[in-house]
């Protein structure tokens, strides 16, 4: 039992290595070029160079997302955002998908060509995700599930922030989120 209990305990030590060299190969993929990582106790952020932020933002949103206020001399921190995690369930409550009966809950394998993204300034967070004002101030509907990818220059995203997300089409009219940037 000792040595399944060490053998545990290896594999868990090795998960978060393991997690830092995907999301490093994820913005390397994106254009965010060469990416920096710190790490702040168990926090991991990761740093994309101003110049480079823009075209990783086009590249993982689409070049239909025009999105606004990137600055090209400020480098971006970002931090990934579990929703399912202690501090956003602590804030917000845990999302509808986490296991409730009769759970909205959705595969982000399911979206196929039906995949939209957008962008906007995010006008409330809640447990299920987020409402943000589009270009045109139409609030958009934005549901997390176990798959989105959420990621922040801060802790946790907050209204005022400008978010670009990719999603499928939901039953609610909104969008299950596939991934979303928040600065």
């Amino acid at each position: 039992m000792r040595k399944l209990r060490d053998l545990i305990n290896n594999l868990n030590n090795s998960i978060p290595q393991i997690q830092n060299q995907i999301n490093r190969e994820y913005y390397y993929c994106y254009g965010a070029g060469k990416v920096e990582t710190i790490t702040t106790g168990s926090v991991i952020v990761y740093v994309v160079k101003g110049e480079a932020f823009g075209q990783y933002i086009q590249n993982a949103y689409g070049q239909s997302v025009g999105a606004p206020s990137l600055r090209t001399s400020d480098d971006y921190r970002l931090q990934i955002v579990d929703p399912f995690s202690r501090i956003w369930t602590s804030k917000f409550g845990y999302p509808s998908a986490a296991g409730a009966k009769g759970a909205a809950s959705f595969s982000c394998l399911n979206g196929g060509n039906a995949s939209q993204s957008g962008w906007g300034t995010i006008s409330s967070v809640t447990n299920d995700g987020f409402i943000v004002n589009d270009a045109n101030g139409k609030g958009v509907k934005l549901t997390v599930g176990t798959c989105s990818r959420v990621e922040a220059t801060s802790e946790l995203p907050r209204a005022g922030q400008t978010l670009a997300w990719r999603g499928s089409p939901s039953g609610n009219g909104g969008y299950n989120l596939h991934s979303a940037t928040c600065w």
